[in-house]
C-alpha cells in the first residue's frame, strides 16, 4: 500500500469516528487528507472501497502489533492479554468513543461486514499461532487450537459488541481468559 493510500484510510479513520461510516463523504475524507477529490477517487473508486481498506489496515496493524508482543511474553494469560488489549479493548475504547457506535459495530454494509469476517479469520489465525505450543494440553482436554482459537475470536469479539462499559468488558474478558487457561490447566 502506498504511503498517499495510507494517509487517506487515516484521514478515513478519523472521519469515521467523528461522524459515523454513514455520514461521511468522500468530500470530508478528501477534505480532511488535504487532497482534491479527483486524487482521492484515484486511488479509491467508493466509500466501500475505503471501508474495507480501513478495516484491513486496522487489522493488520492490531495483528503485527499481537505478533510483536507475543514474541516477548512468556506465559500465555500474557499472551491472551494481549490478545485481548489489541482486538478487543482498544477496538471497544475507539468504538465507544466515536460519534455513531453503532454505525461501527454493523459495518455499515455488506462490503464493510465481508472485511470484518476476512479480519475475524486472521485474527483466529493469530490466536491458533498463539495456542499452537499447547497443543498437547490441548488434546488431553479434547480440543484443537483451531476450534479453541475461534472460540476466544468469536467469543471476545461479542464481548466488544455488546459490553455496556469497558469494566465489564474486562471482567468477561478475565471470565474467558481464566476459562481458557483452566481447560489447558496453564499457568
Amino acid at each position: 500500500m502506498k504511503a498517499s493510500e495510507v494517509d487517506i484510510i487515516e484521514a478515513a479513520m478519523r472521519m469515521f469516528s467523528r461522524y459515523g461510516v454513514k455520514r461521511t463523504t468522500m468530500n470530508d475524507i478528501a477534505e480532511e487528507v488535504g487532497v482534491a477529490r479527483q486524487t482521492l477517487y484515484s486511488s479509491f473508486s467508493t466509500k466501500d472501497d475505503i471501508l474495507r481498506a480501513t478495516i484491513r489496515l486496522a487489522a493488520e496493524r492490531n495483528i503485527a502489533a499481537i505478533a510483536t508482543e507475543c514474541d516477548d511474553a512468556k506465559t500465555l494469560a500474557e499472551k491472551l492479554d494481549i490478545f485481548f488489549a489489541h482486538h478487543t479493548v482498544r477496538p471497544f475504547e475507539r468504538i465507544r468513543a466515536s460519534a455513531d457506535p453503532e454505525d461501527l459495530l454493523s459495518g455499515f454494509n455488506a462490503a464493510g461486514e465481508d472485511e470484518i469476517e476476512k479480519s475475524n479469520a486472521a485474527y483466529c489465525r493469530a490466536m491458533e499461532g498463539i495456542l499452537k505450543p499447547y497443543d498437547t494440553a490441548l488434546a488431553k482436554a479434547g480440543l484443537e487450537a483451531r476450534g479453541m482459537a475461534e472460540f476466544i475470536q468469536v467469543s471476545s469479539a461479542g464481548f466488544k459488541q455488546t459490553a455496556k462499559s469497558k469494566k465489564q468488558l474486562l471482567r468477561l474478558l478475565e471470565a474467558l481468559k481464566g476459562s481458557v487457561l483452566a481447560a489447558l490447566d496453564a499457568e
